[in-house]
């Protein structure tokens, strides 16, 4: 368990991990276990910055732009979500309609548009459910 926290702490980033390695090292010294799990989490500071725009983008129904695998994407937002400790946008891209998922840390440049979208309301349903 104490791993699993460990592992947790550092994919908050270096100032916080570095922050709670004292009390984890205190409770490891303190308690053994036969229980061993390894959990990737990314590093959450190099991406915390963009869940606002996100969140923003989804709440409000408006189109985002940003920079990815050589080339800008113009999409609709879903849902940001969680895949094995990995972030990524769960979206239609707007120049082929498919629904596509990109990882959030390869993003770059991105940007919030004035433009707002009308959510597909059966992708939405469905998204409902999956939760």
């Amino acid at each position: 368990m104490l791993d699993i926290l460990k592992t947790f702490s550092s994919g908050l980033g270096a100032s916080f991990a570095k922050r709670s390695e004292g009390l984890l090292s205190k409770l490891s010294d303190s308690h053994s276990s036969v229980f061993y799990t390894r959990l990737s989490f990314e590093d959450m500071s190099v991406i915390s910055g963009l869940f606002d725009t996100l969140e923003k983008a989804i709440d409000e129904s408006r189109l985002v732009q940003f920079f990815h695998k050589n080339q800008y994407r113009l999409v609709k937002p879903y849902r940001v979500v969680s895949f094995d400790g990995y972030w990524y946008l769960l979206c239609e891209e707007v120049i082929d309609g498919r629904i596509k998922t990109f990882h959030i840390a390869r993003m770059k440049d991105l940007c919030l548009h004035e433009d707002h979208f009308e959510k597909d309301t059966t992708l939405a349903k469905r998204l409902d459910k999956s939760d």
